[in-house]
């Protein structure tokens, strides 16, 4: 799939102009989506709807304090409700292709004991694309479309300081709420705190990414440590959801009344353990590429790329 490129504003812009292409980038990349989504098979076309909405809801947390109220009427709330329809197929996706990859490696005499965990995914996978699908086709999502569109219009008119004046700081803030981690990053913090991380560094990739035309070289390093680091704390992520939506099975299938097949929770309450050895690994590595992160020369990287603002 071939996606849109990224809108450029010079740094002496209104960043209420930046803001416009950066909007205008991300929902021409949503809708380059659309046909991929409804086919029901394209799971690159799922994370990509999904990454740019959540690009979106970035850019309106980074600027949205400089579009009036009424300027924003109308595209929030719906485009929350369009990512957490995505979502759930995405960790769907992300959880079969790693147990339909687990499976193949086992025996192939032990391959159907698995079948019963992939069949009821595939089947939630299923009821969560007969979801989105739903609400794509909702009044109320053709009205966020046009309202968005209409937004993109008009947004790069509204007075506003220049992006030099305002993003250096939006991104030194964003740095700051990444390291105030690190004096709880050391050992095996809790799953919550990574998660908590995981956000603040998809936050400060964003941004800088949002921003690197006008960055400059500097920032591409930046972004890459970011993403190194935010690829950690993703497949940390997956493996949390898988563990509890493995758990849920192995649940709902020894409850009183059940039938359940022996060998199948035991092959399945095995997958479980090696999701559970999955997530305390990567919690006790998730200092080594944190680490990179709060060095002087990740500070000097970013201040360098700043100083071209």
């Amino acid at each position: 799939m071939t996606l849109p490129p990224e809108g450029v504003s010079p740094a002496t812009d209104p960043v209420t102009r930046a803001g416009a292409l950066i909007f205008a980038a991300q929902f021409a990349r949503l809708r380059a989506c659309d046909d991929g989504v409804r086919g029901g098979d394209d799971a690159d076309a799922v994370h990509d709807m999904r990454v740019a909405a959540r690009r979106m809801r970035s850019a309106f947390r980074l600027l949205g304090a400089h579009y009036p109220p009424e300027a924003l009427k109308g595209v929030l709330k719906p485009l929350r409700d369009l990512a957490r329809a995505l979502g759930a197929m995405r960790d769907l996706d992300v959880m079969l292709a790693h147990a339909d990859a687990y499976a193949a490696r086992l025996p192939e005499a032990r391959r159907g004991l698995f079948t019963p965990l992939t069949d009821e995914w595939r089947r939630a996978r299923a009821e969560a694309h007969q979801g989105a699908i739903a609400y794509l086709n909702s009044d109320r999502h053709a009205r966020w479309e046009e309202a968005f569109e209409q937004f993109t219009v008009r947004a790069g008119d509204y007075p506003s300081p220049r992006v030099c004046d305002v993003v250096p700081a939006l991104i030194w803030q964003h740095y700051d709420a990444v390291r105030r981690y690190e004096t709880t990053i050391a050992g095996a913090p809790p799953v919550e705190s990574l998660h908590a991380l995981r956000i603040e560094c998809k936050r400060l990739r964003y941004a800088l990414e949002f921003f690197a035309p006008v960055l400059g070289a500097p920032s591409a390093r930046l972004i890459a440590q970011m993403t190194a680091m935010q690829d950690h704390l993703g497949r940390m992520n997956d493996a949390d959801v898988r563990a509890r939506q493995i758990a849920a099975f192995i649940s709902a299938h020894t409850q009183a009344g059940a039938t359940p097949d022996a060998r199948t929770l035991k092959a399945v309450t095995t997958y479980l353990h090696g999701a559970q050895r999955q997530i305390a690994a990567l919690q006790k590595s998730a200092a080594r590429p944190y680490a990179r992160l709060v060095t002087p020369a990740f500070r000097a990287g970013l201040a360098r790329a700043v100083a071209r603002l």
